[in-house]
């Protein structure tokens, strides 16, 4: 596959536009808790006990200001800047969010959701995190089992050089992550039951304990799935996503068998959580292979 195929303009709009519209077909479901990016939108957490929205978006803000160096007085920065025609704080921030837009990571994220959302929608709800849970926790994304009524998960998408089977490091970030008590979502969401219907309303609520597993693919990896993806929400999945949804269920099943090695150390409730995952990640195996 050609480089121009992967940079290609329309794929990535295909891309944003897919995700625009499995966040609108989940907010007519569930209300408007998804931006169009399909992450979860902290607005819809509004006047919640226990949460300040208005001051997390400001940290969020502050964080953003800082990594862009929006603000910088090194003149070195200034000066790669001025070249660039960035001379204000404002057009620095600007700068910065088109590159993170446009970033890799960025595309690994959207990409993950879209192949996971076509295969397993059905009985699964996945979403990206808050950009709170993002910075601060590390999450980029959730997922439900709407069967179980259960977050069995949360996901943290690294593009690198080595899958999760070669990489250290990324074994030794989900080891850590258990042992010190799973992940934390400040801004989580379940399905319960409706009781005023035969089908299921989402609750907003924190959620804890929840194992972090890797979602880990290389450069080529990436480039093969967003190239053979189809960009339509009801389109049949070709066998590059397909490929790559086989690759991570297998993923996490190894990602497992390290937790349970590990049992002795982890605490109860994320090696509970984890044996949840296990049983849902069974189901979801089975989704892909009848496609």
């Amino acid at each position: 596959m050609s480089a121009e195929t992967f940079k290609s303009p329309e794929k990535i709009q295909n891309l944003d536009s897919l995700m625009a519209q499995i966040a609108q077909a989940e907010n007519a479901k569930f209300g408007p808790v998804l931006n169009p990016d399909c992450s979860l939108n902290l607005d819809s957490f509004a006047g919640m006990s226990g949460y300040n929205v208005e001051a997390d978006k400001k940290e969020i803000e502050a964080k953003e200001v800082e990594w862009s160096g929006a603000n910088t007085t090194n003149e070195n920065r200034l000066a790669y800047f001025s070249d660039l025609g960035l001379n204000t704080p404002e057009a620095r921030l600007a700068y910065w969010k088109d590159k993170k837009e446009a970033s890799e990571n960025e595309k690994l994220e959207k990409a993950v959701v879209v192949l996971f959302h076509k295969v397993l929608r059905s009985e699964f709800l996945v979403v990206r995190a808050s950009r709170h849970d993002d910075y601060e926790n590390g999450i980029d994304t959730l997922i439900v089992d709407s069967k179980t009524q259960k977050v069995i998960g949360a996901f943290d998408e690294v593009k690198g050089e080595e899958n999760f089977k070669r990489n250290r490091d990324k074994k030794e970030k989900v080891l850590k992550y258990a042992k010190e008590g799973g992940a934390r979502i400040k801004y989580g969401i379940n399905l319960e039951k409706d009781p005023q219907g035969n089908g299921q309303k989402l609750v907003k609520k924190e959620i804890r304990n929840l194992p972090l597993f890797m979602v880990s693919l290389t450069k080529e990896e990436l480039k093969a799935l967003l190239g053979g993806m189809n960009y339509e929400a009801e389109s049949k999945i070709s066998s590059v996503e397909l490929k790559v949804f086989d690759q991570l269920t297998a993923s996490f099943e190894e990602q497992i068998k390290m937790l349970e090695i590990e049992k002795r150390n982890i605490p109860a409730a994320v090696f509970a959580n984890t044996l949840t995952f296990k049983e849902s990640l069974e189901r979801m195996k089975k989704l892909g292979s009848r496609i």
